[in-house]
């Protein structure tokens, strides 16, 4: 199926080997939830909120939890690989087995600008800290990321906080060591090919 191997595939942050550290700078602090209960909980409330408004806000209340809990989606014969997608899409009503790829990402693109840079992630999925991108960026999601800039191609150049992804990521490079400052600058370089610029440039 071509969204699946699109997600096998990488591109440069896919490949690079993620820190596993305790620096508090640099390492999330959300606790990693069970894949079963609450989990579970979460998705069946999920299911119980209505989709005649398209896109649904409400679908992705629970979108920093599974960003941080990088949580798999172990329902059985699903195409989803992670619960994120699952929420996404939902949000977005996307038919994922009929819609083809473009249309996916446009649909994605269009519930994103409307709810998915007003939600804050941060510490336990709490709504507060950063955008589900950045806070992406803060726990190291490969997958999420790659998704996010390749497949749905959300809009870089949002500004949050005064600044853009890509100011936000120089930011953060200027402010880490080692691995993870290499893997940071793999990102950056993702992000820059995709169109990603800092606000100055704007």
């Amino acid at each position: 199926m071509p969204r699946q191997l699109f997600l096998m595939a990488s591109f440069l942050i896919a490949t690079s080997a993620i820190a596993r550290i305790d620096d508090p700078h640099t390492q999330c602090d959300a606790t990693r939830m069970s894949s079963s209960g609450p989990i579970e909980t979460i998705l069946a409330l999920q299911n119980s909120i209505t989709q005649s408004n398209c896109p649904n806000q409400g679908r992705m209340n629970a979108i920093c939890i599974f960003i941080g809990d990088k949580s798999v989606d172990k329902t059985p014969d699903t195409d989803y690989n992670f619960n994120y997608q699952r929420i996404v899409y939902d949000a977005a009503c996307v038919d994922y087995n009929n819609d083809s790829d473009e249309e996916i990402a446009r649909k994605v693109r269009a519930m994103w600008k409307l709810y998915g840079d007003n939600v804050r992630c941060g510490p336990m999925g709490v709504p507060s800290t950063g955008s589900p991108l950045r806070y992406a960026i803060h726990t190291f999601f490969d997958e999420f990321i790659t998704e996010a800039i390749s497949f749905w191609q959300l809009d870089l150049n949002v500004i949050e906080n005064g600044q853009t992804m890509l100011d936000f990521l120089d930011y953060r490079i200027e402010r880490s060591t080692g691995i993870v400052k290499r893997n940071l600058e793999l990102y950056r370089r993702g992000f820059v090919a995709r169109g990603a610029k800092k606000r100055s440039e704007l």
